[in-house]
């Protein structure tokens, strides 16, 4: 079986969905005090059975999802800018894509900033990590806003669409894309590998194809990458684990230096050309 699916997968594109604020200094070690602001994308992978998702950004739900405490203290935490104009599902329509198209969401985690457009594709299946849903789905109120997740934005139906990537194939990669060892085949293909990025959130997984590597939010910037840069410790408050964060960055650094033909895209980078 062909891994990368360079057959198969005919292109991608990243949609800014909104964006959000933080500190240059909690962002970056060594960064100023400053107000940044990262855009949240979600991206479009043309596929030639169909159109598949990963993440879906922020949507209006985010927002009907955060709007009494003490959830509301999400878009506090990290301030939001955004307009419906901004949701996936409008820019999709603006597109020329129906919503109904979309068959296929893979969920790199459950932060409501990739889950805020979930409700507006409710004829696709969610491909996901049982050990994400897990760590998520009995969680409410506060309980919920410190792993920053936002159960509104969770369709009612989820658990007849999940489609978790710990029953999928697991594919032996560590010769094809070292230093990650293990893959999983989520689409049954071989054309999209995913691929375990764990400390960010529990269960966060990325995505390889053809030559395109998305790394969710194992760091929030391609500089990073280069730069070898982590974040403020400071970050890792908000982490399911700095320890696994560290782990996890380091291998996506390794992997760069061993892959240089692949395009490394953060879900947070400010350099990815988007819509």
């Amino acid at each position: 079986m062909q891994l990368g699916g360079t057959n198969k997968i005919k292109g991608v594109k990243a949609f800014k969905t909104g964006s959000c604020s933080s500190y240059d200094f909690i962002a970056r070690a060594g960064g100023k005090f400053k107000q940044v602001h990262f855009p949240s994308l979600a991206f479009l992978i043309d596929h030639e059975e169909g159109y598949v998702l990963f993440d879906t950004g922020y949507g209006d739900q985010f927002f009907t999802a955060s709007e009494r405490l003490p959830y509301k203290l999400y878009r506090y935490g990290t301030p939001v800018t955004y307009s419906s104009q901004d949701s996936l599902k409008t820019q999709l329509e603006d597109s020329g894509i129906n919503t109904n198209e979309i068959k296929t969401i893979i969920l790199s985690h459950f932060h409501g900033d990739h889950t805020g457009g979930l409700l507006d594709f409710p004829h696709a299946k969610i491909v996901c990590s049982n050990r994400a849903w897990e760590a998520v789905r009995d969680c409410k109120g506060a309980k919920a806003v410190r792993q920053a997740y936002l159960p509104g934005t969770i369709p009612e139906d989820f658990s007849e669409r999940a489609v978790f990537i710990e029953e999928t194939p697991i594919l032996p990669i560590n010769k094809t894309h070292a230093p990650f060892s293990k893959g999983y085949d989520i689409l049954g293909d071989g054309s999209v590998i995913a691929v375990f990025l764990e400390g960010h959130a529990k269960g966060q997984f990325g995505v390889f194809f053809n030559d395109v590597f998305l790394c969710a939010d194992a760091t929030w910037s391609s500089e990073a990458i280069r730069a070898k840069s982590l974040p403020n410790r400071a970050a890792g408050l908000i982490m399911s684990s700095w320890k696994e964060y560290k782990e996890t960055f380091d291998q996506v650094v390794h992997f760069r230096k061993l892959h240089p033909e692949y395009q490394i895209i953060p879900s947070h980078c400010t350099e990815v050309s988007h819509e």
